[in-house]
């Protein structure tokens, strides 16, 4: 088990506006053209040292007792990764620093716009530069069993430069999915995606997924840039991936929605799908080249 130090503040918090450049962001030796890096205004404070070779970043926005849960079973059951939340202006107390501290989270940056992309390209940013060799995502609503990082940091490992997560393959689980949610990502969503990257994708829209950093780096990759807002960036990256010949791995995981109550999502029917679908529109027509 990695042992946690005293939480300290070890860099300042900093501020990057859209095209700054990224020289205030702590290096780490990697040959980056960082200062190329187009980053939303942000905040950074992290709680204290790299303790692992990963990095899991989880992007967030109200959510309240779930990340509160999930956070904790995280500490208590996975020690693979150092935990960033990624935090679009929270208004509900989740993200307050000392209970994140709390619950071993290593950093929070803060983004003062919503979009899930826009919350993520800082947190991607301090992630490499602080000399990390991959990093996982997840989401933050409490639906993901945190076994799954072990999953992703052993396809890390193998030598995978882009892992994506299924719940429809062996091995993987999806438990009270909403029946037109199934039905939108098994037979529209995931064929046309696989279609678009000319490799097969099970479960195209799950947040839950890996990176390389020899592929974020890769030049022809880009992913800082101004364009990329909503879920956008996930969609880009996948379709990159094949694109280029990286070697590209599936991880079963599990992903439970509650038998009762309200779904935990910020995917709205209306707003919130077109944000899915207009990524397979754009990736054809050449728009993030």
């Amino acid at each position: 088990m990695r042992e946690h130090g005293p939480a300290v503040t070890l860099t300042p918090a900093v501020h990057l506006t859209s095209g700054q450049c990224a020289e205030a962001l702590p290096t780490a030796g990697t040959a980056t053209r960082a200062e190329t890096w187009q980053l939303p205004p942000h905040q950074v404070t992290t709680f204290g040292p790299r303790g692992a070779r990963y990095a899991t970043l989880i992007p967030v926005w109200n959510e309240g007792q779930r990340l509160v849960r999930q956070l904790g079973e995280i500490a208590r059951t996975q020690h693979v990764s150092d935990i960033f939340i990624a935090d679009t202006h929270s208004t509900d107390g989740s993200t307050a620093p000392d209970g994140l501290r709390a619950l071993g989270v290593r950093a929070l940056i803060e983004v003062g716009e919503r979009g899930v992309s826009l919350a993520l390209r800082p947190a991607l940013a301090h992630a490499i530069l602080d000399g990390y060799d991959g990093v996982i995502l997840m989401d933050g609503n409490g639906k993901d069993d945190p076994a799954m990082l072990g999953a992703f940091a052993r396809a890390l490992d193998g030598g995978a430069d882009y892992a994506q997560g299924s719940r429809y393959i062996p091995g993987g689980q999806g438990v009270n999915t909403p029946t037109r949610r199934d039905v939108l990502i098994r037979y529209v969503h995931s064929p046309i995606y696989s279609l678009i990257c000319g490799r097969r994708f099970s479960d195209s829209t799950i947040g839950s997924r890996a990176f390389s950093t020899r592929f974020l780096l890769d030049p022809r990759v880009r992913p800082f840039r101004d364009l990329f807002r909503y879920y956008d960036l996930y969609f880009y990256l996948g379709w990159s991936a094949c694109r280029l010949g990286y070697r590209v791995a599936d991880v079963p995981v599990t992903r439970t929605y509650p038998r009762e109550g309200p779904i935990p999502t910020k995917i709205t029917l209306r707003r919130g799908y077109w944000h899915m679908i207009a990524p397979l529109l754009a990736i054809p027509l050449g728009r993030y080249r």
